[in-house]
């Protein structure tokens, strides 16, 4: 490293004045590091420590290697022991606070983080832009969505709106298994008339702290400020920020301080929505998960016993990756509370079985993890009914796994639906049992939120119309069916609760994003419903897409802009329905927008509508299905054109969205990226057509698997493999200068 240039450890001091004089052990510990020489280099740091107290750069690495052991004590110490003297150290606070995250989980590293945010300059945000994204996935693991999309949110500022972390912000807006209440992004709201003078000045300062990211300073002012502020936006704004950092029960506390000064209005029920999600559940809504363990005798016995049970069904861990050596010697069965259901014919409700537990078995033991709900014995009983004698006949060694909410039938269970069963048909049962449990489960049993009344009961005394307005407007998001919401609107009129209105065009931008399918669609200006169109797009609500989407279509073309606007419309309608398992439909939908894409090239056009073809089938079918049309794709020839720049970033951005090609740290030079293409040479490998055109010229790359480049005068068979052309690479036989290097296209930039 250059003496003056800024050090790595984060200091923003020269690295003369920093780190340099350690450099000779620097060295000698990366590359110990390197070889897995974990103990030499701990030797190393500790023997350059002594020479060379508090070197930053040594104390991280100090960290690393005792964070990697699982003994970090003394390195923590370390760290705490130089920030009290360096307190603007933002390297050795990004290490801390990573120690933090691992050990003490994303609630504590995010108040730690907000500690320090309020004093740092732009670049020391860039620098911490990662530990953000870092605490943003714990808290999506951890179940608590609005902490993870502000944190994520927090990444994407810092980092100059990076393409990896817009992906990352988009994909925890759009992560299904969370209710649209909590993907919504919330914002704090700016002092209004009814705050009074003698707090705006202050609640205006909290306020810019808030849009900042400055959260806890932000919320310690709204809190000193809120018994003042008869508005009660106070107690809305540090709600808000409470819930950014993770802490939900302080949230709710606030948040519902703020509802019972609205009275029954839109935003109070809104509010009250999100508390109902972001509610942690009390000691008497949570019960124990524990794991039974067995010594098995025969691993080949269990596994054959398991899988031809018709009460254990094998699946995919989420957190394994099929390619990894754990996963290789571990199996999964989900275990049944009642048969599997086969065929395609009529579905009874009370026949279908849901997921009670899991068995996880290896060549040495199998584990059964299961609720302790009332029917964890009948369940261990099955179990062991069925391995018989695979595994030893001895009491299980017992685990507790910890304490998790009791499931909610009404959204929880995990039922499992014949693999013959058609979209149509999956779609209906859910329907009908969501149906059939509002009436008869849902409305008869006691809800915290009602003070642990029934529904039936909270309506008769009339006194809890809010919360049970939001309660049934988050079931009806949960569910759009016509059956589903017929019976909503017949439960709403037995609680004596009024229908939620239709929203005014003017609310479309700012609502909440779970109102959306409230808005009569056919009465918005064209510029509204694009706003809803983009709106359920960016959070895909896929009811509210299909419908927005189709009455954009169904209106006269206004002008060239609409026009453009509307091939969007085409392939996102195409993905929703792709989504659904309607390949047809999804085809058809690609097919009119190719035959109305007057805005694009020819060439434009057929790469653009023909990457759409392969995404919707990629998503539905085998490889082997589509991954030939992939492929003619790549090898068309092509003449000079002036859509090569574009289409050739389209061709990148299409792969990277399939998961074929992806972006890697350059393993030479750690501040840059490569792309990594082996998935994509593997199936063109594997599924390609070898099919030797009149010309002698092979039909798709499938041998060479070197994609086509623009402006590349032949059939890429001929090339090197595996090489994607970039931007700003001389392509090859246009003259230039091969060795030159290519400057990498990230989709976007």
């Amino acid at each position: 490293m250059d003496s003056y240039t800024r050090c790595e450890c984060g200091s923003g001091e020269k690295y003369k004045f920093c780190c340099q004089k350690a450099e000779a052990y620097i060295r000698k510990v990366d590359r110990q590091i390197e070889s897995n020489l974990a103990e030499a280099a701990i030797a190393t740091v500790e023997e350059g420590l002594r020479k060379y107290p508090d070197t930053p750069a040594l104390l991280i690495r100090r960290a690393l290697l005792s964070a990697s052991g699982g003994a970090d004590n003394q390195a923590t110490r370390q760290l705490e022991a130089y920030l009290a003297k360096h307190p603007g150290h933002i390297g050795v606070r990004n290490m801390l606070i990573m120690i933090t995250l691992r050990d003490e989980g994303p609630e504590v590293a995010a108040l730690e983080l907000q500690r320090t945010v309020g004093r740092l300059t732009d670049e020391q945000k860039h620098h911490l832009s990662r530990l953000a994204g870092r605490i943003a996935e714990a808290f999506m693991d951890e179940a608590r969505p609005v902490a993870g999309i502000a944190h994520a949110t927090l990444q994407l500022i810092w980092d100059g709106g990076q393409n990896a972390s817009i992906r990352t912000l988009l994909e925890m807006q759009q992560a299904g298994q969370f209710s649209l209440w909590e993907r919504n992004t919330w914002m704090p709201a700016p002092a209004s008339d009814q705050v009074p003078a003698e707090i705006r000045d202050d609640f205006s300062k909290a306020y810019d702290k808030a849009i900042k990211g400055e959260w806890l300073d932000a919320a310690e002012i709204f809190a000193s400020i809120a018994t003042r502020d008869t508005s009660a936006l106070s107690f809305r704004n540090q709600g808000l920020c409470m819930a950014m950092m993770g802490e939900n029960f302080s949230a709710v506390q606030c948040l519902r301080a703020y509802v019972a000064a609205l009275g029954e209005t839109e935003e109070a029920v809104d509010f009250e929505v999100l508390c109902q999600e972001l509610e942690p559940s009390g000691d008497e809504d949570l019960i124990d998960r524990l794991q039974l363990t067995w010594p098995v005798r025969s691993a080949d016995m269990l596994e054959k016993a398991l899988r031809e049970s018709d009460h254990f069904v094998e699946f995919e861990m989420d957190d394994q990756r099929p390619d990894t050596p754990e996963a290789k010697d571990v199996i999964t069965f989900a275990v049944l509370d009642r048969p599997k259901l086969k065929g395609d014919g009529p579905i009874d409700l009370d026949k279908v079985p849901r997921v009670v537990a899991t068995v996880t078995m290896d060549e040495r033991n199998a584990s059964l993890a299961a609720l302790d709900d009332g029917i964890l014995d009948k369940t261990t009983d099955l179990f062991r009914d069925t391995a018989d004698s695979a595994i030893v006949p001895a009491h299980p060694r017992t685990k507790h796994l910890g304490k998790v909410p009791r499931q909610d039938p009404m959204d929880n269970f995990r039922w499992v639906l014949p693999d013959e069963i058609t979209p149509e048909a999956r779609k209906d049962f859910f329907d009908r049992r969501f149906v059939r449990d509002l009436e008869t489960v849902w409305a008869v049993t006691p809800q915290k939120y009602l003070g642990r009344r029934t529904p039936e009961k909270a309506a008769a005394a009339g006194d809890s119309r809010v919360p049970l307005r939001a309660a049934l407007l988050r079931l009806s998001g949960s569910q759009h069916g016509e059956n589903a919401v017929e019976a909503v609107a017949k439960l709403r009129a037995r609680l004596n609760l009024p229908e939620e209105p239709r929203p005014a065009a003017e609310n479309v931008e700012k609502m909440p994003v779970g109102r959306l399918a409230l808005v009569d669609l056919k009465s918005l200006p064209s510029d509204k419903l694009a706003i809803v169109f983009e709106r359920a797009m960016r959070y895909f609500v896929s009811d509210v897409l299909k419908a927005a989407g189709e009455e954009w279509l169904s209106r006269p073309v206004v002008d060239e802009a609409d026009a453009a606007a509307r091939l969007k419309v085409y392939l996102e309608l195409a993905m929703e329905a792709a989504a659904r398992g309607d390949l047809k439909f999804s085809l058809d939908l690609i097919d009119r927008g190719y035959a109305e894409d007057k805005v694009h090239t020819p060439e434009m056009r057929d790469a653009y509508w023909s990457l759409a073809r392969i995404r919707s089938k990629a998503s539905l079918l085998e490889p082997a299905e589509w991954v030939p049309e992939l492929a003619v794709l790549l090898d068309r020839k092509r003449g000079d054109t002036k859509s090569e720049d574009e289409i050739s970033q389209l061709v990148v951005m299409r792969l990277m969205e399939l998961g074929l090609i992806r972006l890697v740290p350059h393993p030479e030079r750690p501040e840059q990226v490569m792309m990594d293409t082996r998935v994509l040479e593997f199936l063109l490998q594997k599924f390609g057509p070898k099919i030797t055109t009149a010309t002698g010229e092979l039909g798709v790359s499938a041998s060479k698997s070197q994609i086509w480049t623009p402006g590349a005068t032949g059939s890429s068979a001929g090339g090197a493999g595996g090489k994607i052309w970039t931007p700003g690479q001389s392509p090859a036989g246009s003259g230039g200068s091969e060795g030159a290097g290519p400057k990498l296209f990230v989709p976007g930039k």
